[in-house]
């Protein structure tokens, strides 16, 4: 076989296989979209998240929900209120790693890229603890997300730098 057909079969594996992932992050948007009993699911994440998280000076990254992802402000609160380090993602430049800035109670939000909310503040932060958005995993049980690379991206970034 020659080298031309190797790419060229390489090339279409390729384009199949970001298809498969596209059809499939669909599917599986629509699947949690129909999900019942969110806040008793939510309370469940909750309840696991607290039992790992039990060192205050750690920093911990959230997010605000959109969508029908799952809504983590009840462990917001509960971190805020037992004095963790609490901090959101901030999109600075398009494909580029995540920014994390200072997040308290009472802080301002402002509107930013793909309409996610972010505090309106210049105070970064380090965090020891990213909690990600996802779509849903694979078979292999590899997350998969949105599409954009950001937490991909954010972590690549964030393990060079230990």
């Amino acid at each position: 076989m020659s080298w031309i057909k190797l790419i060229m079969n390489w090339i279409n594996l390729k384009i199949l296989l970001m298809m498969n992932k596209s059809i499939l992050r669909k599917s599986l948007l629509l699947k949690r979209s129909k999900v019942k009993n969110r806040s008793k699911n939510e309370f469940k994440i909750f309840q696991r998240l607290e039992t790992i998280i039990n060192n205050n000076s750690l920093v911990v990254a959230g997010y605000l929900s959109v969508r029908s992802e799952v809504n983590l402000n009840l462990f917001l609160n509960f971190l805020l209120k037992n004095k963790f380090s609490l901090c959101l993602p901030y999109i600075n430049k398009l494909k580029s790693p995540l920014i994390f800035k200072k997040f308290i109670m009472n802080t301002k939000l402002v509107r930013g890229k793909y309409n996610i909310m972010h505090p309106n503040n210049e105070i970064i932060l380090i965090p020891n603890i990213i909690l990600i958005p996802l779509v849903g995993f694979d078979e292999s049980k590899n997350r998969i997300g949105y599409g954009g690379g950001y937490y991909d991206r954010t972590i690549e970034c964030l393990e060079k730098k230990k």
